[in-house]
């Protein structure tokens, strides 16, 4: 993936901006091609609070994962008979997950 630099922002700036995208495309099980906004949002909406920190110690991020994960079987109980929480939280395999658009926001 080729890195745009903005000559504009202080490095520090850039440095947690870069942060903030890195753990989002973690959370989405880090795409290779084009992003789909949807899929982003929908991630953003499963645990804003974590998306838009900057504590990325290991217990909020697990902290996080049962959230995420809690809120999908709520949504779809069914996910857990299908082994479908999403992947990147919840130790799934690549394509086995449920994509944060197929998510419903509780």
């Amino acid at each position: 993936m080729r890195t745009i630099r903005n000559r504009f922002l202080e490095a520090r700036t850039a440095r947690d901006i870069d942060a903030q995208v890195t753990k989002i495309l973690r959370g989405l099980g880090n795409p290779t091609g084009p992003i789909d906004l949807a899929e982003v949002r929908a991630l953003l909406r499963l645990d804003r609070e974590y998306y838009s920190s900057t504590n990325d110690g290991l217990l909020r991020e697990l902290i996080s994962k049962a959230k995420v994960a809690g809120k999908q079987v709520i949504a779809r109980p069914t996910l857990i008979v299908k082994g479908r929480i999403m992947g990147s939280h919840c130790g799934g395999g690549k394509g086995d997950h449920l994509f944060p658009s197929e998510a419903v926001s509780l």
